[in-house]
Formats: C-alpha cells, structure tokens, sequence
C-alpha cells in the first residue's frame, strides 16, 4: 500500500515537472492543451451536463423524499361519525354497572375440595 502510494506521488511529480516546462514563452502544458482543446472541450461539456443533470435528479428525488416526511393532511377524528351517541346508557356505564365490585362478592360457593382443586389448577398453570 505505502509502495503504491510514494510511486504515483514520484510519477506525479516527474509528470508535473515535465510539463510545468517552458519552451519559448509557454510551458509544455499549454501547447499541449492549446493543441487539445477542441476534444477535450466538448468532453467537458458533456461531463458537465450529465453531472448536473444528475444533481438536479438527485435534489428532486430528495426533495420529494422530504416532502412526504411529514403528512399534509393530519387525520382527526369526526365525532358524529365514528363514536357512540352520548346517553345513559354506554358501553363503559354498562361494563361498571356489570363489573361486581368487592363489598358485592360473587353468589356462588365453593365447597373447599373445589376451592383446593382451583387452586392446584392455577398453581400447574403457572409453570
């Protein structure tokens, strides 16, 4: 890697002391790219437009990505729609009125063979 590396630096600095040069009043470089210039100039163009057709497909695909980050339309709930009518008598009033509470226990009794089978049962059931 290292070796990789000191030869192009060596090779560029050779090659950047070839050209930097001058013969007669210009360095090798601009009579090379005086020389050049019309291929490279229209490599140049096109490089440019496809790079910048490129950003500016990249800005709108981010842009649209960003866009549909937050929702524009916000959900809500409409009332009349999509609850209970109010009256005495809903649901939530029927399950409380339903539920036994601790002064009430339940009717039914257990003898204490059920009440120890019960309580086996629940304890298998835990492991």
């Amino acid at each position: 890697m290292i070796s990789t590396v000191l030869k192009f630096s060596i090779s560029f600095f050779i090659s950047f002391m070839i050209l930097s040069y001058p013969i007669g009043e210009k360095k090798i470089f601009s009579h090379l790219s005086e020389k050049t210039q019309g291929y490279t100039d229209p490599i140049f163009e096109k490089i440019n437009e496809r790079l910048s057709s490129v950003i500016s497909g990249t800005k709108d695909y981010g842009k649209k990505l960003f866009s549909n980050a937050n929702p524009q339309n916000i959900d809500s709930i409409k009332y009349e729609i999509s609850s209970l009518k109010k009256s005495g008598n809903t649901p939530s009033k029927n399950r409380r009125n339903g539920r036994k509470s601790a002064k009430n226990p339940p009717q039914e009794s257990y003898t204490k063979e059920e009440k120890e089978i019960l309580k086996k049962m629940l304890k298998e059931s835990k492991y």
